[in-house]
């Protein structure tokens, strides 16, 4: 949530840094070889005042950062424990008593597609997560040196690393699955009668 705010405020003030940029620097292009300095000075000037002013619209306060990191990771915890939960077991079953739970579990048509479609949204959503926890252990490792609980932060850190390797796990958990499922003749026959009756 907090990105698309920061997101809104950057298209919002992009053109009217930009506009800054045009107005300051177009006064001093001229032809003359002394202006020519100037133009340059001031197009420096520009780029300095713009970059102070695009960091001024971005600055997230560093306890804020931490305290949706800490809420983030119990979210992905949680949907970690689900989804391991859910089908730990299935991965390490045989095909045919995986077959079986799929047919037993599923009544509606189409069930190895069905499930086939629910383990890739789990591996898709797990991998979103694994991008954002790396990108969030990055931005805490901007702020660590100015942040004055450095047990805290490291905390933090040894607690994404773990996320991030649970994460990982499942992952190739559920890589396995899928490729498990695409070698069934019934994932194939469900695909193909699906495909066909929706073109």
């Amino acid at each position: 949530m907090l990105k698309k705010k920061v997101l809104f405020l950057h298209l919002k003030n992009i053109k009217k840094i930009i506009f800054s940029i045009i107005l300051i620097t177009f006064p001093t292009v001229t032809s003359e070889k002394k202006h020519f300095y100037y133009s340059i000075a001031g197009t420096i000037a520009a780029v300095i005042i713009g970059k102070v002013v695009y960091d001024h619209i971005h600055y997230i306060p560093p306890e804020q950062i931490i305290q949706e990191w800490q809420s983030m990771l119990k979210t992905i915890q949680q949907d970690i424990d689900y989804y391991h939960a859910l089908y730990k077991n299935d991965a390490h079953i045989s095909n045919w008593e995986l077959k079986e739970i799929i047919i037993e579990t599923n009544k509606q048509p189409y069930p190895f597609l069905r499930y086939y479609t629910a383990v890739h949204k789990a591996l898709l959503l797990l991998q979103t997560y694994y991008v954002t926890v790396t990108e969030h252990l990055s931005e805490i490792t901007k702020h660590e040196k100015k942040l004055s609980y450095k047990k805290f932060i490291l905390k933090l850190k040894l607690d994404g690393k773990n996320v991030q390797q649970r994460i990982s796990q499942i992952i190739s958990l559920l890589t396995i699955l899928t490729m498990k499922l695409q070698s069934f003749q019934e994932y194939q026959d469900d695909h193909y009668y699906w495909k066909e009756k929706n073109e």
